[in-house]
Order: C-alpha cells, then structure tokens, then sequence
C-alpha cells in the first residue's frame, strides 16, 4: 500500500471518528431528554451517525478491495471518491463565488 492510500485512511478513519464521537454524544442527550419528556427530533445524532458510518465504510471498502491484487483499482476508486466530490463540491462554491462577484445573496 502506497504512502498516499495510507493517508486518505488514516484520515477517513478520523473523520468517522469524529462524526461517531458527536453522534454518540449527541445520542445520549437525545436519549436523556427522551427520558425526561422532552421532545426533539433525532435528525442531528442521526445524520453524525449516518455521515460516520458512510466513511467508514468507504474507508474498509477501499482498504479490503486493494488488499486484493484483483481489486487494486476498484479500491483506488472507492478509496477517493469522497475526497474527489469534495474536491469538485469546493470548486463549484468557488466557481459560483466568482460568477457572482463575491456576494452571498
């Protein structure tokens, strides 16, 4: 495993670390209020616990997949696809940033 596949792992594995540390935490005051009577919607424990898990997911996917020789660029592509749509999702925010002069509204 090359150096930079290394990393994307090493750095998916703490993002999924840190969305499933807020969705836990975010979960047991969920689940204390619920306790309480309190009301509130399970959107944000929810979301943090999805977010988690899908990059774990791509993280063991690509990591299992280039383990296998067979598999190399399968994984490769699994492996960099997050980064890939965030790296196109920035350049969208700043292309719309400079066709719009710099404003928000």
């Amino acid at each position: 495993m090359k150096w930079y596949q290394q990393f994307f792992l090493i750095f998916y594995g703490i993002i999924s670390l840190y969305f499933l540390y807020h969705a836990a935490m975010h979960g047991y005051v969920y689940f204390a209020n619920k306790s309480l009577g309190h009301e509130e919607s399970f959107l944000i424990p929810g979301r943090n616990l999805a977010i988690g898990l899908l990059v774990a997911g791509f993280a063991f996917a690509g990591w299992y997949l280039i383990k296998h020789s067979a598999f190399q660029k399968l994984g490769n592509i699994i492996l960099f696809f997050p980064a890939v749509a965030v790296g196109l999702f920035l350049l969208y925010m700043v292309s719309l940033l400079i066709a719009s002069g710099g404003k928000w509204n």
